[in-house]
């Protein structure tokens, strides 16, 4: 299972972008003011997303492990898929290529090579 938080500006703002994530809560520094922690802000807030503003040592507590940047988004999960979804995601346009990895290789799959490589069973 993935970790249920995205942390750092980069990632927490293109995950406000993203209306295929869903974000419950967003922990903000109380500490840093700027530009980037304001668009930050800003997207959540046209969003209604909760948020919860903590000094930079408590967030060093609470995420020990982790640089955060003064960001934290705490996510719902993405929905386990396996490769019985991959033809209807390709059907759907839900991707153009696919990058598939094995091994050491890496090979670029297409919606029609998909249908070669796997049926949906």
């Amino acid at each position: 299972m993935t970790s249920p938080y995205i942390y750092g500006l980069h990632a927490v703002k293109a995950l406000l972008t993203n209306p295929q994530r869903k974000i419950e809560l967003l922990y903000l520094s109380r500490d840093r003011n700027d530009e980037k922690i304001k668009q930050i802000e800003i997207l959540a807030r046209e969003q209604s997303i909760r948020i919860e503003r903590l000094a930079i040592p408590d967030l060093n507590r609470q995420f020990r492990e982790i640089a955060h940047q003064g960001v934290v988004a705490v996510v719902k999960p993405l929905p386990e898929l396996n490769e019985a979804d991959l033809l209807p995601l390709l059907d759907a346009g839900g991707a153009s290529e696919l990058a598939a990895v094995a091994g050491q290789s890496h090979h670029a799959i297409t919606p029609a090579t998909a249908r070669g490589c796997w049926s949906a069973s």
